[in-house]
């Protein structure tokens, strides 16, 4: 808890905080915590230090490390902590370093994720209005919640002409600073919004099959009964659906996602969907004050659980910074922004073409050195140890001597949609995707001999069937 007035100046730093890494810091009642140091480079102008030399580290990460070092310890000086931080505002000289920091902010905060802003500057210098937030411990404004990062703090009224007075405005109101909601909690969906809850964040969830998503509720998810009453006064919204036609349904009309939105707020669109719908939801999205980003995840349900998802962002950089702390607690193997709205879907389908193909091809070589005499489990044991053991080989070798869990990871009709998704922008775009086609040839065989719902990997059986062999014991 932070003390009712605390002032910790450059003057009275401690002597285990390294310029130019000392911030003055003022926190008055515990609801504001203000900072005028420079955090990243060693510029300084009419400051009381601006004499002394500073020995700079060369790297963002070796200058992130030392910065979070100081305020960890500046804020420890005023009665209070790094898991007391509600927001902060970041300025950068240069942008593109800013995974770096996000990933040092990452190590230290060690899943308690406060809101954060990153400005891009021209050149760094104190400056009174640099802020970071903390939870309000004053028992006469709001309660603070248990829930670490779910309390929030009364922003005072900035200097217009400061630049942390222009991102301010687009900070979500203190109602919703932390409010967040997930629409689609089938077999991904539910998995991610698991790991949000899991990370203390609050989530309310829509899915049209109610029952489907009770089990959550116990892990502390508030169910809402439309998509729209899910998605009001949220400050970032999620959704994972099965295709165009359900997203949609969920996204449009009275009840749905766009009609919730409100302004300032960033939806995150995590479906494997079609790039045109994605930017068609994306233009109504905007003309309400909202930001739309399309995140599709690169991995299966047993890659969510594991923590080993990935995610691909396209859109504007402003809005992915907003709900990066989100997107990470869902997919830990790392976020990437490919550009504008939209390219995140076509690099996911680009991604998952490759399943397909990588099925058919491993298939086709457990049957031809079981028919040549190699036991099957021997097969498949050395090709899981060979250079050709991809992530997805290893997931799906042990379906074809019946060791893995017989809940579809992928169903085939699935992985149909969207090879036709890859299959139709090769043709729009003039790139042939000749092993795609014929892998969708395939799958529609699977499909017509009722392997539909049945994992990709029922690919192999189609082929074990046509080459004399038997099926996979989890056929």
């Amino acid at each position: 808890m932070a003390k009712d007035v605390a002032i910790v100046h450059h003057a009275d730093r401690r002597t285990d905080v390294h310029m130019p890494y000392a911030p003055g810091i003022v926190v008055t009642r515990g609801r504001l915590v203000f900072l005028s140091g420079v955090t990243a480079a060693a510029v300084y102008h009419s400051h009381p230090h601006r004499d002394e030399e500073f020995d700079l580290p060369s790297t963002m990460r070796e200058q992130a490390v030392l910065a979070m070092e100081n305020l960890k310890k500046t804020l420890e000086a005023a009665g209070c902590g790094l898991r007391d931080l509600v927001s902060a505002t970041r300025f950068l000289t240069d942008v593109r370093e800013q995974d770096d920091l996000n990933r040092v902010w990452a190590d230290y905060l060690e899943g308690h994720l406060p809101t954060t802003t990153t400005v891009e500057v021209s050149r760094l210098a104190t400056h009174p209005r640099c802020k970071i937030e903390i939870s309000d411990p004053d028992p006469q404004t709001p309660k603070r919640s248990d829930r670490p990062g779910e309390a929030v703090a009364v922003l005072d009224d900035p200097d217009p002409q400061t630049p942390s007075a222009r991102t301010a405005a687009a900070t979500p109101s203190r109602s919703s600073m932390t409010r967040i909601a997930f629409v689609g909690l089938g077999a991904m969906g539910s998995r991610l919004a698991r790991r949000l809850l899991e990370a203390k964040h609050p989530v309310t969830g829509y899915n049209r099959t109610a029952a489907k998503a009770r089990a959550l509720e116990a892990a502390g998810l508030k169910l809402a009964p439309s998509p729209r009453a899910a998605v009001e006064g949220a400050v970032a919204v999620f959704s994972m659906v099965t295709d165009d036609a359900a997203l949609r349904a969920l996204a449009l009309g009275e009840n749905g996602i766009v009609a919730g939105l409100g302004r300032g707020a960033v939806w995150a669109e995590m479906s494997t969907v079609s790039p045109a719908v994605t930017r068609e939801l994306g233009a109504v999205v905007a003309a309400r004050g909202a930001a739309m980003l399309d995140a599709p995840v690169s991995g299966s349900t047993i890659t969510v659980e594991r923590g080993a998802a990935s995610i691909a962002v396209g859109g504007e950089r402003d809005a992915l910074e907003r709900v990066r702390p989100y997107l990470a607690a869902m997919a830990p193997g790392g976020i990437t922004h490919v550009g504008p709205l939209g390219l995140a879907k076509t690099m996911k389908i680009a991604t998952n073409l490759g399943l397909a193909v990588q099925m058919l091809a491993f298939a086709e070589a457990v049957l031809l050195a079981e028919k040549a005499g190699i036991a099957r489990e021997t097969a498949v044991e050395a090709l899981l140890k060979s250079v050709i053991a991809s992530p997805m080989v290893k997931y799906r070798g042990p379906y074809v001597v019946g060791t893995m869990a017989r809940e579809a990871w992928f169903n085939v009709g699935m992985m149909q949609k969207d090879l036709q998704l890859a299959l139709d922008q090769g043709h729009a775009t003039g790139v042939t995707l000749p092993t795609t086609a014929l892998a969708q040839q395939w799958l529609t065989m699977a499909r017509g001999l009722g392997l539909g719902e049945r994992d990709l990997g029922a690919l192999f059986d189609v082929l074990a069937g046509l080459s004399g062999l038997p099926p996979s014991p989890n056929t």
